[in-house]
């Protein structure tokens, strides 16, 4: 099956203080729940062209990455449509019912230069999803575009393809991602 990678840049963003916040896959609302409260700012960047009652899965992750590894899983990838029936991701062609949409806008963002995106066409493997790693010669076309600090970007949940970075020093870092649930 023949993916189109690509990117678009939302625009600038900024992040709350560092303290180390970890939240992953957490459905909401754009309008955020009192206890993210200090990331509304952040998210109503990112979603800026969103009503307040859009659905959302949130994952917040402000980590101190070591010299020599990446902030969250090595490897090219694409994320996937994010299902709380599977209890994770899940390749856009499978059923997927209950809150989650079939097609899932990603929006990812950093305070630290940590990713690159992989544009252009791939050939999908046709194998079962996995967690949407990426072989070499899937990914040996795709032009890449480096992903700049505090800038939003966003593009298709299941087949956007994405190589995250090693961080030649010990860094603390902010990463956004929200899955939007497009209806």
């Amino acid at each position: 099956m023949i993916q189109q990678s690509k990117s678009t840049i939302i625009g600038a963003v900024q992040f709350p203080v560092f303290t180390g916040e970890r939240v992953y896959m957490r459905s909401c609302t754009k309008d955020l729940p009192a206890d993210l409260s200090r990331w509304q700012p952040t998210v109503d960047q990112l979603l800026i062209d969103r009503p307040a009652d859009t659905r959302i899965f949130l994952t917040l992750d402000q980590k101190v990455v070591p010299a020599g590894k990446t902030h969250r899983r090595p490897g090219a990838h694409i994320d996937g449509v994010w299902c709380n029936d599977a209890g994770g991701y899940v390749h856009k062609k499978k059923h997927c019912m209950g809150t989650s949409a079939r097609e899932q806008t990603l929006v990812l963002a950093s305070d630290v230069e940590g990713c690159v995106s992989l544009e252009g066409e791939y050939v999908w493997g046709g194998r079962e999803f996995l967690g949407g790693s990426l072989s070499e010669d899937e990914i040996a076309g795709l032009q890449r575009v480096r992903m700049l600090p505090m800038v939003g970007y966003a593009g298709d949940a299941s087949a956007w393809a994405h190589l995250p970075l090693v961080l030649p020093v010990e860094t603390a870092r902010t990463l956004i991602r929200i899955n939007i649930c497009e209806h």
